[in-house]
Order: structure tokens, then sequence, then C-alpha cells
């Protein structure tokens, strides 16, 4: 049996300089409302009584939308309902048919339902999951958070049960008139009653109502009775020690600045028609952390906002000092460096004698929270406000690729399911393109490692958005796909690469011609892949091609040619014609000996295949 060439011929088409796994056992659950939540219980009711009123029937539909602006409270409300619906189905013994879908983005609602399936003995997709529950007879619940997606039409994932509630929490109206169902459907919520902001404002500040009243009180109305902004003006009080009257002129003085526009660290981005008093909030409760989390809190913005752990910075560690990293085989960009050098510099901080120090990482993450922009939810993970999410971006400008750089090393580690980096990825690509090319590349290497599985699951991602951004015909979206084709090809998919790469080789000889190597390089990369199809005919008419524009366009001792010499004969091999393989691996074995050296790997490949053909030819003796 001949060694298979394909590994020699099969090249990654690498761009350059452009810029999902296992669930838990249990079904994603609803994270718990904020210790200091206050208020709210005339909502509270309209909710209760919309799903579980006395004149609400047990097969009746339900679906009901809280709506409002970023920061209004509607993620609270919904986790401080939810908790009661909980305790609602634990009490009859079916708190398993309580279901949280995180409505972030495609990937975010495809992974929770996925997570549901396997907690079911279900298989791991959302169409067995939404099947599952569209066949239940009995009343179960869904709470679908941050639906803010315009892109996303939601109904495609809700059940099709009548025995269905669905909560939704939203900021767009006109997407929550098309999601809900059931009279009374739809609460708008408003800002806090002034007397809520006040005990607010208190309990954040850790002060009582009457220390706050006074100055409180405009401070509440200056931030619009927002309860995300309050909760952030008093985090900042307790943490900075300060009175309510000073944070009230700190406030006056930096919202003079960014009115003004004077101010050139903050972007004043217009989310929802937000007030600008967000954001001089939220800039007042940033400057005051250390410049550790405050670094800390720039590299989560590019990441998503939620499922931010230590273990993945502690990844990310290893990662980084993984050879790929320290000693690329292409070296980096001078920005690539420089992202490398902010990403290595910034663990750095977190590592001791001993290696990493999870106590320095776990103090620097209680320091970020002590203001409120990142939250604890459960024992380890975090999570960072949507609407903060994005006013970290205006924080002095930052390359997205540190944190590419520092998501692609927690994936060198080899010991990272893809479902733990998915949603920061896919968050990378959405809203910071100029990283796909560097995406590109890290599948590539890890193509090159090996790591086939983790390689494809990058490749279609990149594909994707290749063709969704510059269109089939694009070299980047061909390349992508030649890319993707040689993985399916190393993962033994070949009915799968021979279609792609049927494809591209049809898009090269379009759009470069027959003769350009590129287009040469495709149709080999189709032959080795008819080869294993067992379809030899087809591959020798290519291969013989191949050979054919490989010595007139690179010369007959080109390590390309001495490869195209190397791959026909494998497939005269296998149509059992081994006089003319062995004139061709004499031929490919010289050729290695004179150009490439005794050792070099194509040598030895044609060594042993010549001692393989001379077996077949009975020529036993020369073969030993």
């Amino acid at each position: 049996m001949l060694d298979d060439l394909s590994n020699f011929q099969i090249r990654m088409e690498t761009v350059l300089g452009s810029p999902r796994g296992p669930a838990s056992t249990a079904p994603p659950r609803c994270p718990s409302a904020s210790l200091n939540f206050v208020g709210r219980e005339e909502e509270h009711k309209i909710i209760w009584n919309f799903f579980f009123g006395p004149e609400v029937q047990l097969d009746e539909r339900r679906i009901f939308s809280i709506v409002g602006i970023g920061g209004c409270g509607k993620t609270q409300l919904a986790r401080r309902f939810m908790k009661a619906v909980y305790r609602r189905f634990s009490d009859k013994r079916q708190a398993h048919l309580v279901f949280y879908i995180d409505g972030t983005t495609q990937a975010t609602i495809e992974a929770s339902l996925v997570s549901i399936a396997k907690a079911n003995g279900l298989d791991e997709s959302s169409e067995a999951s939404l099947a599952w529950m569209s066949n239940l007879d009995t009343e179960f619940f869904m709470y679908i958070d941050n639906a803010d997606d315009p892109t996303i039409n939601m109904r495609g994932f809700f059940s099709n049960s009548d025995y269905v509630r669905v909560i939704i929490t939203t900021r767009l109206s006109e997407k929550a008139h098309h999601y809900s169902q059931g009279d009374g459907s739809i609460l708008i919520l408003r800002s806090l009653s002034e007397e809520e902001s006040i005990k607010l404002l208190a309990k954040t500040a850790r002060l009582s109502e009457e220390a706050v009243v006074r100055d409180g009180s405009l401070i509440a109305m200056l931030l619009c009775y927002l309860p995300l902004a309050i909760a952030q003006a008093g985090a900042c009080i307790s943490k900075s020690g300060w009175t309510v009257h000073l944070y009230l002129e700190k406030f006056h003085s930096l919202r003079a600045l960014l009115l003004d526009g004077r101010n050139d660290q903050v972007e004043a981005t217009a989310i929802d028609d937000y007030p600008l008093h967000f954001y001089t909030t939220w800039k007042l409760s940033y400057d005051i952390l250390p410049k550790r989390a405050q670094a800390l809190l720039r590299l989560c913005s590019y990441l998503h906002h939620t499922g931010i752990t230590e273990q993945l910075f502690h990844d990310a560690y290893r990662g980084i000092s993984n050879e790929i990293f320290a000693s690329p085989s292409i070296l980096f960009s001078s920005h690539e460096q420089s992202a490398y050098v902010n990403a290595r510099d910034f663990l750095n901080q977190f590592v001791r004698d001993e290696g990493w120090s999870t106590e320095d990482f776990a103090w620097c993450m209680r320091e970020a929270c002590s203001t409120s922009i990142l939250s604890l939810e459960g024992t380890e993970h975090y999570s960072i406000h949507p609407l903060v999410h994005s006013c970290l971006h205006g924080v002095e400008k930052e390359s997205t690729t540190t944190a590419f750089v520092l998501a692609a090393s927690i994936i060198s580690t080899g010991e990272v399911t893809w479902a733990r980096l998915v949603n920061h990825m896919q968050h990378l690509l959405t809203y910071h393109s100029d990283t796909l090319s560097a995406m590109g590349n890290l599948a590539n290497t890890l193509h090159e490692l090996g790591r086939y599985n983790k390689a494809e699951l990058m490749q279609r991602e990149v594909l994707d958005k290749r063709q969704r951004g510059l269109g089939t015909d694009h070299p980047y979206t061909i390349s992508a796909m030649g890319n993707l084709a040689s993985t399916l090809h190393q993962l033994g998919l070949y009915d799968k690469a021979e279609l792609m790469q049927r494809e591209v080789l049809e898009k090269r000889q379009r759009g470069l011609g027959p003769d350009h190597p590129d287009t040469i390089l495709a149709m080999g990369n189709l032959a080795n892949t008819l080869r294993e199809l067992g379809q030899y005919n087809r591959a020798e008419l290519m291969e013989r091609e191949v050979l054919e524009n490989r010595q007139r366009g690179v010369g007959p001792d080109h390590p390309d040619t001495i490869s195209a010499l190397g791959n026909l004969a494998s497939t005269l091999y296998k149509l059992g014609q081994y006089d003319k393989a062995e004139l061709m691996l004499r031929e490919m074995l010289e050729k290695g000996q004179r150009g490439l050296g005794s050792d070099h790997p194509y040598t030895i490949l044609a060594m042993g295949n010549l001692a393989s053909t001379l077996c077949e030819l009975g020529r036993y003796n020369e073969a030993e």
C-alpha cells in the first residue's frame, strides 16, 4: 500500500494582511436578579396575571414582551419574575420545564437550545429541542433575554405547542408586537419612580435613604430615573467614598466636558436615543477603577458580554506562551506583534513565580465588579450589561486584534472546546470584521497542527462571512472555500470536499485561467480527493494535466513538480499500472535526492512507495 501524498499536495490558501460544543448536563438556568433590585411590584403583577391569572386556560398559548431602552431594567424585572416561575414549577416537580435562552445572537440562541436538547437526552441540535418542546402536552415556560438583534426572527425559535408560555426582553418595540400573543401581551417598561430611584441609589451607595434624599433626587432626575445608571452612580459613591453632594458636583463637571465635545476619550454613541447622562455616570464609575481593572474591561468589551470566566484568561495565558505565538512560522506584522505584546503583558500581570495566580486575577475581577460595570453571575461567570459593553468601545482606541490574539491563544492550548469560545468569536466577527483574516490564518494553523475539527468550525465561520461580505466570486471567498475543502478532506469527508473543490476549480478557471498556479493547485487538490473516492481514471487525467503544467510553469526539478510526480504515481499504483508507477517513482526519488536531499519528506516517501511497487511486481530483493 502506498503512503498518501495528499498531505503534501493539498495546501492551504492563506490570506494575509486584511483583515459551537458540549453543553452542560442541565439546561441553562436564568441568572438571579440583582440583590439591589427595588420596586416594580405593579409590573410583576401584570406579568403574573398574564401567564397565570384565573382566566388563562392551560392550553392557551401565551407570549409576553417586556420592551424598553437599554438600562431601564427589563432583564432585572424578568429575572425577578422568573424566580417566582421557577418556584411555581418546582412545587409541581416540573422545574425541568422552565427554559432560559440567551437571545443576543443566532449563535447564543442555538447554543441554548442545544443545551436543552442535551439535558433531555435528544439529538444535540436546536431543531431536536424545538421539535420536542412542540410535542409537549403540559405547561412549560421559555425566557428569551436580550432579543435585540433586528435581523433575527425570534418566532422561528418559539415552540409550536399550545402549552408554551414565553417571556421576552427586547429594545425593539416593532418586533415585540410581532412576537407577542394575547391581550395585554406587551409591557413598555418606563423609568423608575422617584421614590424607587432614591431607594435604589441608597441601596447601591450603602447609605440610608435620609442621607441621599436631597441630592439623590437631583441625581435620579439627571439620570432620567434609569435603574442601570442609578445603580452605577450608587456603586461609584460607595467605591470612592464620596458624599452624594460631591458625586453630583463631579457629575456636572464631566457632563459639561462631554457636551462641549472636549473629552476625546468617550464617544457619545447613540443607542436607542439613550440620554448622554448615562455615559457620564458610566465614565465616572470607570475612572475610579485601578488601571489593571480598566484594561480588563477594555479587553472584555471585544468579547461577548456574557460567559466571561477566569478560566478563559488562564487558558489564554497558557496558550500565549505556546510556540505558535512565541515563535510563529509566519512572522507577525507590526500590527499583530503589537497586539501579541499587549495581550501577553496584560496576562503576565497575573503570574507569580509558581505560575498563574487565580487569587490575583480574582482580585482584579472584584475590582471591576466594585462599580457595577462587571457582574458575577452564579459562582464563576461574569457579564457586562450590553449598554455598558457598548460604552467600553469608546474608551481609549484599542485594536480588536489584541482581543483576537487573546481568544486565539486559548484555542492553541488544545484543551478548550469550541463551545467555550463560540459566542466570543461570534462577537468579534460580527462587530469587528478586521479580525476575519486573522481568524482564517489561525484556522489554517490549526489545520497544519492536525486539529481538523476546530479548524473546520472556524473555516465555516470565515467562509460564511466572506460570502456575505464580499460575494461568492471574490478571491478571498474562493480561498476560504478551498481551505475548508482541504480540512474536510483530512477529516475523511471526501464527498463534501469534492463538491467544494469542484466549485473552487471552476471559479479559478473562470477567473484566473487554466494555467494560473492557484488553478493548478485547485485541480491537484480535487484529484487527490477523487483518488480517495476510488475515481482513479478521473484522478489520473487531472494529475497528468497538473504535472504537465508544473513542468512547464516551474520546471522539472521544482518541489511542486516532484509532488505532482508522486501523486500521479500513487494513482497509477491504484490502477494496477505498476510498471508506469515504478518509472515515475524512480524519477521522483532521483530528483528528490539530487535537489532536496535524502532526508526530505518527498525523498523518503518516494523511496518507501517505490519499495511497495517493486513488491507488487514480485521484485522482493530489490524492494528489500
